[in-house]
């Protein structure tokens, strides 16, 4: 189990979602489509336990909208307020590049930065909490 895969499956189960036009691995420099799932680590712990270690690691997945009708993006962005925790609940190992979903997924709405702009795109940023154990490498 790496960091980096779950990251890779998290842009995997929310691509997947009805609407959301791009996921991609690894983030663009520029946004093209909306709605545009983004994630990466933001925080965590490493803890050895024994002979093996448990990480428990904060991954955000950001899901941009363009502002510019800002009641139709308010709009368009309120189902993913479920649907992305109910996809990625439903799957709480993330096909295998975790050990769980760890305690709950957390929300923010509001305006997301982008390129160096801060109010440009609106949207959710989840953060997801998953636990990993591993021996040591």
């Amino acid at each position: 189990m790496a960091l980096s895969d779950a990251i890779v499956e998290v842009q995997n189960i929310v691509g997947a979602i009805s609407g959301i036009k791009a996921a991609p691995d690894n983030p663009p420099e520029s946004i093209n489509q909306y709605p545009f799932a983004l994630s990466y680590a933001y925080q965590g712990t490493w803890e050895r336990m024994s002979d093996w270690k448990k990480g428990i690691h904060v991954i955000v997945c950001e899901v941009h909208f363009s502002r510019q009708n800002l009641p139709k993006a308010i709009a368009l962005a309120m189902p993913y307020c479920e649907s992305i925790p109910n996809a990625l609940l439903g799957n709480p190992t993330l096909n295998g590049t975790v050990d769980t979903i760890f305690e709950q997924i957390t929300y923010n709405f509001g305006f997301l930065p982008w390129g160096g702009q801060n109010d440009v795109n609106i949207g959710f940023r989840f953060e997801i909490k998953v636990k990993m154990q591993s021996g040591f490498v």
